[in-house]
Order: C-alpha cells, then sequence, then structure tokens
C-alpha cells in the first residue's frame, strides 16, 4: 500500500493512505514537518465526539423531561 498523493497547484502534497511501513519521506508536509494534521483531526473526531455525545446525552435527556413536564 503507497501512499496516494494528490498535487495541487501549489505543489503541496496531501498523503490521503497512511501505512507505516511505508518510509515518512513518502509524507510531505509544508507547515510542520512530520505531523499528522488529518490523523490528529481524525482522532479528535473519532474520540473527543463521541465523549461530548455520551456526556451531554443524559443531561440532554434529564432538560428536555424538565422541560416538557414544566410547560
Amino acid at each position: 500500500l503507497r501512499t496516494l498523493e494528490a498535487s495541487y497547484p501549489t505543489g503541496s502534497q496531501i498523503p490521503i493512505f497512511y501505512n507505516p511501513a511505508v518510509p515518512q519521506q513518502a509524507v510531505v508536509d509544508r507547515d510542520f514537518t512530520g505531523f499528522d494534521w488529518a490523523g490528529l483531526f481524525f482522532a479528535l473526531l473519532c474520540i473527543v465526539l463521541p465523549g461530548m455525545a455520551m456526556l451531554c446525552a443524559p443531561g440532554y435527556v434529564v432538560l428536555q423531561g424538565w422541560l416538557t413536564r414544566n410547560r
């Protein structure tokens, strides 16, 4: 599995697939070399959002019940 890169007019290359077996030189990042912004974003998406949902869902249910009861 090679790193598939989409070339943009600026010359930057966005890695689409990442395989640890492929050497790191396949990943080109102009802003912070070696920092995986997409991985961080997806990690936040997969960890923070479900955690927020689990934390907020009981409060939301209680709030909805309280609002409908006091309507």
